[in-house]
């Protein structure tokens, strides 16, 4: 029996030890167990704080917040905030690139503005001046039929005059003497050569004046018959497409007024109907032209069939020409194409005068000869040189005097450059 006792002794005294140990690991877990706790705590305290720092109570429940709460993006409410955020800076930046495209896109219509507004007002002092040069040459027509109308009463009053006095006198001769019969015959002669004189003035001045009203009363005609029709209209109206062109003897710089088909008949009375539009032609093609409108009525749209006008112009007039001096066409240094010139006249269904006159349209001169230089020394004596002067000499006289011809004629006169252009031959 007491060997049992003892050796139950050591038994208890481990399970002692035992249960010491777990109380001294039970404490150790205790302690460690609340210092993580506190730990923990801090923590929490600390995401508090934090979550104090970015939002207020208030603000925790504004409409933002809720929703960022609840996004299905898997993300946190301050990283949906931030996101939101990025995606207004972008959105901010775009719209402030588009704001400085349409601050762009507003100085360059500025610009074409004024650029329109400079056209604008540069076609309508061009209309007034066509305008007072309408004026001007009605003014001008009316002043001169007047004067030849005057002429003719005049005229007609002094045939009267003359006829009276001749009757008178014829009444007188009968019952006079020889001698005074002989000086009434010779006033009765000097009378009849005079009458015949006034005749002659009285019907000069009747054909001028049926020629100025038929010259009237063929442009007024001529309005009735259009020289083109709009075809095609470009660009916004900008631009039309008349059907007449080179072989129409339509040239660039011509200009024609645009009117509606039914207002030619009103034309007719009224030759200062102001035309809805005015166009100038820049390119030329055979039977084609293209124009840009430089002046158009306010509130007045161009049709396709519109009626074109030129007064001036007529494609069937046969022109003549009167050509002198050295040509050279191509610029090869070979100044002898005065032929190619007439050539060019021909081809344009116009004539080649053989000397200068009124009945000349234009007057071609090609470049300007120089004043030839004094002989001196032993070039008085040359002939050769002496008939190189000569020839100067006359060649540089005739080319002034057909200047003073013309002038005093009243015919243009056209260079080079300046015939070629009228003819076509650089579009070609």
């Amino acid at each position: 029996m007491a060997r049992a006792r003892s050796g139950g002794s050591p038994s208890a005294a481990w399970a002692v030890t035992l249960l010491g140990a777990g109380f001294f690991i039970c404490g150790i877990l205790a302690v460690l167990f609340f210092a993580q706790k506190g730990g923990v705590q801090e923590e929490l305290d600390a995401a508090e704080r934090d979550l104090r720092e970015l939002v207020n109570n208030a603000e925790a429940n504004s409409p933002a917040v809720q929703e960022a709460k609840n996004n299905d993006q898997g993300m946190t409410a301050v990283g949906f905030l931030l996101n939101k955020a990025d995606q207004a800076r972008n959105d901010l930046a775009t719209a402030n690139q588009s704001v400085s495209d349409l601050q762009v896109q507003k100085s360059d219509l500025e610009t074409k503005l004024k650029t329109t507004q400079g056209l604008l007002e540069q076609a309508q002092r061009d209309a007034a001046a066509t305008a007072a040069g309408l004026a001007e040459a009605r003014s001008a027509f009316d002043a001169k039929a007047q004067e030849l109308e005057g002429r003719v009463a005049a005229a007609e009053q002094t045939n009267t005059d003359l006829k009276t006095q001749l009757a008178e006198y014829e009444t007188a001769i009968r019952g006079s003497t020889e001698e005074a019969r002989r000086a009434l015959q010779n006033n009765i002669d000097q009378l009849r050569v005079d009458l015949d004189a006034s005749r002659r003035e009285l019907a000069s001045a009747q054909a001028e004046l049926v020629n100025l009203r038929g010259a009237r009363d063929e442009a007024i005609a001529k309005i009735a018959d259009p020289d083109a029709d709009v075809a095609t209209i470009t660009n916004n109206g900008n631009t039309v497409y008349l059907n007449i062109g080179r072989n129409q003897k339509v040239t660039r710089g011509l200009t024609f007024s645009i009117f509606d088909a039914d207002d030619l008949v009103k034309l007719e009375g009224d030759l200062e109907l102001e035309p809805k539009a005015v166009v100038d032609v820049f390119e030329v093609l055979d039977n084609s032209s293209t124009a840009r409108v430089v002046q158009r009525q306010l509130g007045k749209r161009i049709d396709v069939g519109d009626a074109a006008i030129n007064l001036a112009f007529d494609p069937n007039r046969v022109f003549r020409f009167f050509v002198f001096g050295d040509f050279d066409i191509d610029n090869t240094g070979d100044a002898n194409d005065i032929d190619r010139i007439k050539s060019r006249i021909r081809q344009w269904d116009s004539q080649v005068a053989d000397a200068i006159d009124y009945n000349v349209d234009f007057l071609v001169l090609g470049k300007p000869p120089a004043l030839p230089r004094e002989l001196t020394g032993s070039e008085r004596s040359d002939p050769i040189r002496i008939q190189e002067y000569n020839a100067q000499q006359r060649k540089f006289n005739e080319y002034n005097e057909l200047l003073a011809q013309a002038k005093e004629f009243n015919i243009p006169v056209l260079s080079q450059n300046r015939f070629l252009a009228l003819v076509g031959y650089y579009q070609r």
